[in-house]
């Protein structure tokens, strides 16, 4: 069993292992048994060895999966490694990445403004391509991990259009949260912009069609926290009583307390309205019932 072996022998077979596809596996695999002793073993690796055997290699899906597999044992390690790899086999790796999600592992903490500027146009070009908008959430937000400074970059010279047209498409409360979330963890100028120009009948129809009452209650909750004159704006427009249905419908407590906490977040006279025209006789559990009673003599004029 690997979890018994000696991490010393083990940096020394991964050290002599040329196939960086095998190195990948290998890590991998020590990874899945002892994750700790994993993490030590990459912060003890030889990694000026390790990036001469990926800049050497031409396959690009053995780079890809070798860099994800550090990543996963040692991130911080991982940054390490990428800082020192040729900016353009970096590029290469990011060009063929399919998966936006995926870009992140290749973005270096720091670059000329001009190699920026490339990454700038492949990426714009990814977000553009991507039907799934929490995976342009999710990816967004790990390059910002990655490079905070970067990311920044990248939102600020993305056409605000493009994302607009992207939340705008989008059916599913929920998905236009990850995204959004994303672009706040890169940039919470560009965040406080983009909701400022989005077309806030739409945005309202958007949640008034969303069944998920917990997603329409962290969605109003996220555009309070970055623009509170937006999110009472949108919530004060809502069906109250659209909303009210959904709320006696719904058989979870906790998805109830995270609406009415959101919506709050934005709108307390919103909530107000919303709480004194609960029935508790409509409710559909018992546990409903009684939550929606303590509501209303919380919110009682």
């Amino acid at each position: 069993m690997i979890i018994n072996m000696d991490l010393e022998k083990l940096k020394n077979k991964i050290e002599a292992e040329k196939d960086i596809g095998k190195i990948g596996l290998f890590v991998e695999q020590i990874r899945t048994i002892n994750e700790e002793g994993v993490r030590n073993l990459i912060n003890d690796l030889d990694l000026e060895g390790l990036k001469v055997k990926i800049e050497n290699e031409e396959d690009g899906e053995k780079v890809a999966s070798c860099i994800s597999q550090v990543v996963c044992a040692n991130p911080k390690v991982a940054k390490k490694l990428v800082d020192g790899l040729n900016l353009e086999i970096l590029k290469k790796e990011i060009e063929d990445e399919e998966n936006i999600r995926g870009v992140f592992r290749f973005i270096p903490s720091e670059m000329n403004e001009e190699f920026a500027k490339k990454l700038i146009l492949i990426i714009e070009d990814k977000i553009r391509a991507e039907e799934d908008i929490r995976e342009i959430g999710w990816g967004i937000g790990e390059i910002a991990w990655a490079n905070p400074s970067f990311a920044e970059k990248l939102l600020k010279a993305l056409d605000l259009k493009l994302l607009m047209s992207k939340i705008e498409a989008e059916e599913d409360i929920g998905y236009i949260d990850v995204l959004m979330e994303g672009i706040e963890e890169g940039s919470k100028e560009v965040m406080i912009n983009l909701l400022n120009k989005l077309d806030l009948k739409k945005l309202k129809s958007q949640i008034e069609a969303e069944e998920d009452i917990m997603s329409i209650g962290m969605f109003i909750r996220r555009v309070a926290y970055e623009n509170i004159k937006v999110a009472d704006r949108l919530t004060k427009s809502l069906d109250i009583k659209r909303l009210k249905d959904k709320i006696e419908s719904e058989k979870d407590v906790g998805k109830i307390s995270l609406c009415i906490e959101g919506i709050t977040e934005a709108s307390e006279e919103t909530t107000s309205k919303l709480v004194n025209q609960l029935d508790p006789e409509k409710a559909k559990t018992h546990k409903v019932r009684k939550n929606i009673i303590e509501l209303k003599k919380e919110y009682q004029k």
